[in-house]
């Protein structure tokens, strides 16, 4: 699950090359744990704006095929979800393919691009967030190094391209990551203006896995609902496999 990827925005960003390199070595790292092969639970706790909680509960399966990257992800609760799931898929052609089935409807829809940067089920993550990145994506330049906590993390303003603003909303990103764990801290997210702070992820929490670090615990708040919503990893394993049919319509109608 990672969440980092310019219609007409003010004058273009030039790229660094050092920040666009920094940036590629951080979505390598995915401290999220959602690219390459891996299987993650995790629980959603949801704030809305008057307070009130409601949680979640999801299984994501993810494997990279044929060098395209395959993410399935499936509730497992409340009841009234459990089974729906999501299934999103990079296509040979360089598009995306995000196609959600709810079993009260028996019914497969796809997510159009148009709608993704959407809530994604009631969370305070898009649909958008939920796509891999790739640098390439975007232009990325180095600001003035900051804080966060007890170490000192490298700024990278991030400027997607007119077709990754199309599908995010996001004009432009700005990451605080930390230099030795290549895990973003804290990012904020601006609408397509690049001016319009929308959201902001906060990690909560790193574990160190098979010698990397990796976030078990972060918080995306919506600046301008109010509310946020609560992402804890309860557990991550790298060793499953997983084929092509794991990550076809008829394996997103069967849990």
């Amino acid at each position: 699950m990672l969440l980092l990827s310019s219609l007409l925005i003010a004058a273009p960003t030039p790229a660094s090359p050092d920040a666009t390199t920094f940036m590629a070595k951080v979505l390598e790292h995915d401290a999220m744990g959602f690219s390459g092969t891996a299987e993650v639970d995790l629980k959603l706790t949801i704030r809305s704006p008057r307070g009130t909680l409601s949680r979640r509960r999801l299984q994501i399966i993810s494997a990279t095929l044929e060098g395209r990257q395959h993410t399935l992800v499936r509730f497992l609760a409340p009841a009234e979800l459990s089974g729906t799931g999501m299934l999103l898929r990079d296509e040979p052609d360089g598009s995306s393919t995000q196609l959600m089935y709810q079993p009260s409807y028996d019914k497969i829809r796809p997510i159009a691009a148009s709608n993704r940067s959407d809530r994604f089920m009631g969370t305070d993550f898009s649909y958008s967030d939920l796509e891999g990145a790739d640098s390439g994506d975007s232009k990325h330049r180095f600001l003035a190094d900051a804080k966060c906590g007890k170490a000192t993390c490298k700024q990278v303003e991030s400027r997607p391209d007119s077709k990754r603003v199309q599908s995010t909303g996001y004009g432009r990103i700005i990451s605080l990551i930390h230099p030795k764990a290549l895990v973003p801290m804290r990012t904020r997210f601006f609408g397509r203006d690049g001016k319009t702070a929308l959201k902001v992820l906060t990690v909560k929490k790193l574990k160190k896995v098979d010698g990397r670090w990796m976030v078990t615990k972060a918080v995306m708040k919506d600046l301008k609902r109010g509310s946020a919503t609560q992402m804890e990893m309860l557990k991550l394993d790298r060793n499953k496999s997983f084929s092509a049919e794991h990550f076809t319509e008829k394996a997103l109608r069967s849990p």
